[in-house]
């Protein structure tokens, strides 16, 4: 059985997915929602860190996916999968100081969502269900 970063047991059933901005996890709101209803059983973790952080999550299986922006594959060696998806930036709203923080663009943006394979089948739901939404 898997364990999380805090050591904790984690089933087959679960998904942890490493963002390179809290931003982008609002901007895939309405994708990861629908994945959840669809797929009830499933755990979601979800975390966010540096490009650096959130690949060398994935290659010691800590995170199962990871969505970025700027991911350049840099080597023929890695075992790392991506797949090229579209998100729309939206307002989120800042409970800090009570107020929606607006994008000063929103137009779409091209990021990157990386895997390594496995056993998971969790990963393969939601792999499909990011492909029918690209």
């Amino acid at each position: 059985m898997l364990k999380n970063q805090f050591g904790d047991s984690l089933s087959a059933s679960t998904l942890r997915i490493g963002f390179e901005s809290p931003v982008m996890i609002d901007a895939m709101a309405t994708l990861l929602e629908r994945f959840s209803k669809e797929n009830s059983n499933c755990e979601m973790y979800l975390f966010y860190g540096s490009a650096n952080e959130i690949k060398s999550g994935i290659e010691n299986q800590d995170l199962d996916f990871g969505i970025l922006e700027n991911w350049v594959d840099n080597g023929a060696k890695s075992k790392i999968q991506s797949l090229s998806l579209s998100i729309r930036q939206s307002a989120i709203a800042s409970e800090s100081v009570g107020l929606m923080v607006y994008p000063l663009n929103q137009t779409e943006k091209q990021v990157k969502v990386i895997w390594e394979s496995n056993d998971n089948h969790m990963k393969e739901i939601l792999l499909n269900v990011l492909r029918t939404s690209s």
